[in-house]
C-alpha cells in the first residue's frame, strides 16, 4: 500500500508539472523599467536635485523649490503609470494591512507612490531639500523593480529546482 501511495503522488506530481510549465510560459515576467529608461529617470532626478541646490544658494529656492517639487512628483507619477507600475496595495489586502518593511508583497516600501511621496515631503522641508531625495527615491524604486523582476524570473524555474520525488 505504501508503494501504491508513492506511485499515486508521483503520477500526480507529473500531471501538475506540465500545468505549471504552461502557466509560467503564458505569463513570462517583464522588466517594466528597462536600463535606458532607468538612466533617463535618474538623470532627471539628478537635474532636479542639482537645480534645487543651486536655487537654495541663491535664496529663491524657498519659494521656487516647492513648485518644482510638485511638478517633479507629477512627472514621475505619470511616468511610472505609463510604464504600468502599480501604486496600489497587493490584491486581496486592504490598505493599511501591509508592513512598512519586509519582503512580502504588502510592503509599503515596495510601493513607488510611497517612495516618491516621502521624497516630496523631504523636499518640502526648506534646508533639508538640498539633499538628493528625488535621486534616492527614483534609485530605490528602480532597484526594487529590478529585484522583483529577478525574483519572478527565478520563480519560473522552480519546477526545475524542485527536488525529485
Amino acid at each position: 500500500m505504501d508503494d501504491q501511495d508513492k506511485k499515486e503522488e508521483f503520477d500526480e506530481a507529473r500531471r501538475k508539472a506540465p500545468e505549471e510549465e504552461e502557466a509560467s510560459k503564458a505569463e513570462p515576467p517583464k522588466l517594466r523599467i528597462n536600463p535606458v529608461v532607468a538612466v533617463f529617470m535618474l538623470l532627471l532626478a539628478l537635474a532636479v536635485d542639482g537645480a534645487q541646490i543651486l536655487l537654495d544658494f541663491i535664496l529663491i529656492g524657498v519659494v521656487v523649490n516647492s513648485i518644482i517639487d510638485i511638478f517633479t512628483w507629477l512627472i514621475f507619477y505619470v511616468w511610472f503609470k505609463a510604464l504600468g507600475i502599480s501604486f496600489g496595495v497587493a490584491k486581496g489586502t486592504k490598505f493599511g494591512q501591509g508592513s512598512l518593511v519586509g519582503g512580502n508583497s504588502e510592503s509599503l516600501l515596495k510601493n513607488p507612490l510611497v517612495v516618491i511621496a516621502v521624497a516630496l515631503v523631504v523636499e518640502f522641508i526648506p534646508v533639508v531639500n538640498a539633499l538628493p531625495a528625488w535621486t534616492a527615491a527614483i534609485a530605490i524604486t528602480i532597484v526594487i523593480e529590478h529585484v522583483d523582476y529577478i525574483i519572478q524570473k527565478l520563480g519560473m524555474f522552480k519546477t526545475l529546482l524542485r527536488p525529485a520525488v
